[in-house]
């Protein structure tokens, strides 16, 4: 029996060592360790640290792929990935960080378990994550939330957004930078 695929939305986010590069490495993995179809990749944007931690600034993108692995294994692949790529967890809250993959969307589905919650439940305050689906989805609507990135983007005080500025070049769906 062949499984269906489904449509995830994973935010990508790096602001230790080399942040372009710690985004491309995670891409390759997601793309060879799911044996994921990487469909779409948003441009990488600079911004700054969440909730104005001192911390060095980071590097976000957002990518599509699909898989047939449930929300759940696919957490713990990602954490996984995360911590060969160098993230350091520890209690506290945000912290600098190596990598950081996010499940924004899986499916058109809510899903809520004790370590995870689809779709993302702070994703309407972070323009670091909206800014990279306005871009993925165009006018389109959000799976689950039905609205357009780019309306719920107008529900964010200025003084709480974080995106500085795109960053030159861009990540190649396959992995790697173009």
């Amino acid at each position: 029996m062949v499984k269906k695929k489904i449509r995830v939305c994973v935010a990508l986010g790096s602001n230790v060592g080399d942040r372009a590069a710690n985004l491309s490495r995670a891409l390759d993995e997601i793309a060879r360790g799911l044996a994921a179809k990487v469909l779409k990749v948003s441009r990488v944007y600079e911004t700054r640290p969440f909730a104005g931690m001192k911390q060095r600034n980071y590097y976000n993108a957002v990518a599509m792929f699909e898989t047939d692995i449930g929300p759940l294994e696919l957490l713990d692949i990602f954490k996984s990935i995360e911590k060969k790529l160098g993230r350091r967890r520890a209690s506290g809250g945000w912290l600098p960080r190596a990598l950081d993959l996010d499940i924004l969307f899986y499916g058109s589905g809510r899903f809520s378990y004790p370590n995870l919650e689809i779709p993302h439940p702070r994703l309407k305050d972070r323009d670091f994550a909206l800014i990279p689906l306005a871009e993925l989805f165009g006018r389109g609507l959000l799976p689950v939330l039905a609205r357009a990135a780019s309306s719920l983007l107008k529900d964010i005080r200025p003084e709480d957004r974080t995106v500085i500025a795109r960053v030159a070049g861009c990540l190649n769906p396959a992995g790697g930078k173009k």
